[in-house]
């Protein structure tokens, strides 16, 4: 957080929330999550190749699976 102090880290953690709480619902979908980056993010993100995309959506889901995973008490 200190190396990026021009980043809201408290925006960016109410979005994220909101996103979170979003999908345990199963009602969000990818244009409602894209609606919630800044323009420039939006701009950035579109300007990725759809076949990148789904690797990186593939990678983010593999990594939240590991951290649910640990996080689940046993």
């Amino acid at each position: 957080m200190k190396k990026h102090p021009e980043i809201k880290w408290s925006e960016t953690a109410r979005q994220n929330i909101i996103t979170y709480a979003k999908t345990l619902k199963g009602s969000v979908h990818g244009k409602e999550i894209l609606a919630t980056f800044s323009p420039d993010e939006q701009a950035e993100f579109r300007k990725i190749s759809e076949e990148k995309q789904k690797k990186l959506f593939k990678k983010l889901e593999r990594e939240e699976w590991k951290h649910k995973k640990f996080l689940t008490p046993v």
